[in-house]
């Protein structure tokens, strides 16, 4: 039995979900709380290296940050199915306000330090991804039909954020400590509850299934096997995700130990990756109301290209390529978000997002060993050819006959196009989640 709501909807000559005061604040909740995480993603590695010393010690803690997509990932999303939204959202931000507070007590210990950050580190990420699908399921219940629009926002305040909270942090740890950063970030997390309880978030779930968790996750992987081409969109996902993971690797052994270009051209190259992703947020909302496969097959279609740039041998060459591999990524994992939404059943919404997400945690160090390994064999032309053939890849898979992720009982015209390539038109005239 799935739970239905009344959707927060506008007058249909209302467009813009800026005109909405309920999307407003969520929006400003979400900036706000991306904002503190991007002061803690720089916060947290330099105050682990200020008390060991250690390169090691300061990897150790970022790899804690990103295990929690493997695991628990996928048993989030069955939870996240079969519990209030309202109440997961609530207990994930109030907890984690509680645990960022935590990591400078654990700095101070004189014994374990490093994996008692770690610890809280892991925990704090665990709760984060709770919080994190219970929002993904409940945008498409709070929002109905502009669902599309509001990912793509979110999209943007999340990128914006995440590209000034880590300049704001590294500009506030000259002025203050890093305790006073730990409370700031603390605070985000008071803020977009304090948002949740006032923007109608569903109580009830998704999945009012009383049966075994095991039987409800058993049931969305069924689902999902029967789906009209799950195989292919997992496949094209994975690809991108292997095009996507060593962008950082590959543009600065390119930059300063192929091309040998000083800290201020690495420093460009880096900065274009970052316009890329808040240009692509950009793009996806003039994009939202397009059919989502022709999107997601035109942008890994324009990663190749972008991937292909990488071979050419300048420092302004990768700086392109960093801008429209990321941007591209970014209109493709939007538009993935949206297809899920758009087809997958209320039920299991939040089970095959942490599956994507739990597929693309996977393949990304592969890549990033598989790259690095032919950056010493061939150089930055030989990974990006590499890149580019799983740019391809991506694009043929979504390609291939029939909707992506639709039930196989249902009859569907096929999808059409518009004749003018949005993404072609929107890039030449311009000239992608997280966790913490």
């Amino acid at each position: 039995m799935v739970h239905t709501e009344k959707k927060n909807t506008e007058p249909s000559d209302v467009k813009s979900i800026w005109r909405d005061s309920t999307f407003r604040r969520h929006f400003a909740g979400m900036w706000v709380n991306s904002f503190g995480n991007g002061v803690f993603n720089i916060v947290l590695p330099l105050l682990v290296f200020d008390r060991t010393h250690s390169f090691a010690a300061m990897g150790g803690v970022a790899l804690a940050t990103q295990l929690p997509k493997a695991f628990p990932g996928p048993l989030v999303g069955v939870l996240a199915d079969r519990r209030s939204p309202r109440a997961m959202m609530l207990w994930a931000y109030l907890l984690q306000a509680v645990l960022v507070l935590t990591i400078p007590l654990a700095a101070g210990a004189s014994v374990a330090a490093v994996w008692l950050i770690g610890l809280i580190a892991y925990a704090m990420n665990t709760i984060d991804l709770f919080a994190r699908t219970a929002t993904f399921v409940t945008i498409p219940r709070v929002y109905g039909d502009r669902r599309s629009k509001v990912n793509a926002a979110f999209a943007s305040a999340w990128t914006s954020a995440s590209v000034l909270g880590p300049a704001a942090g590294g500009f506030l740890l000259q002025v203050t400590s890093a305790d006073v950063l730990m409370l700031l970030d603390s605070l985000t997390f008071l803020a977009i509850a304090a948002v949740v309880l006032t923007i109608g978030v569903p109580n009830t779930p998704g999945n009012a299934s009383t049966a075994p968790i095991r039987k409800s996750l058993l049931e969305g992987l069924t689902w999902f096997r029967r789906a009209e081409g799950a195989g292919r969109f997992m496949g094209s996902i994975a690809a991108v995700a292997v095009v996507y993971a060593p962008l950082g690797t590959l543009a600065v052994f390119a930059v300063r130990d192929v091309y040998g270009d000083g800290p201020t051209e690495a420093g460009i190259v880096t900065s274009a990756a970052g316009a890329g992703l808040f240009l692509g947020t950009l793009i996806c909302q003039r994009l939202a109301d397009r059919p989502k496969e022709p999107v997601m097959r035109r942008a890994a279609l324009w990663m190749a290209f972008g991937a292909a740039l990488f071979a050419l041998p300048s420092w302004i060459s990768a700086a392109a390529a960093m801008l429209v591999v990321n941007l591209c990524g970014m209109v493709y994992a939007v538009s993935r978000s949206n297809l899920i939404q758009e087809r997958v059943p209320m039920e299991h919404l939040g089970q095959t997002m942490t599956a994507v997400q739990s597929l693309e945690s996977a393949v990304q160090p592969v890549s990033v060993a598989v790259v690095s390994a032919m950056l010493a064999l061939a150089g930055p032309p030989g990974a990006a050819v590499f890149l580019t053939v799983f740019s391809v890849a991506a694009a043929l898979l979504v390609l291939g006959g029939g909707r992506l992720l639709a039930p196989r009982t249902e009859t569907v015209p096929p999808t059409t196009s518009r004749t003018p390539s949005a993404l072609n038109t929107t890039a030449s005239a311009a000239a992608h989640g997280g966790t913490r």
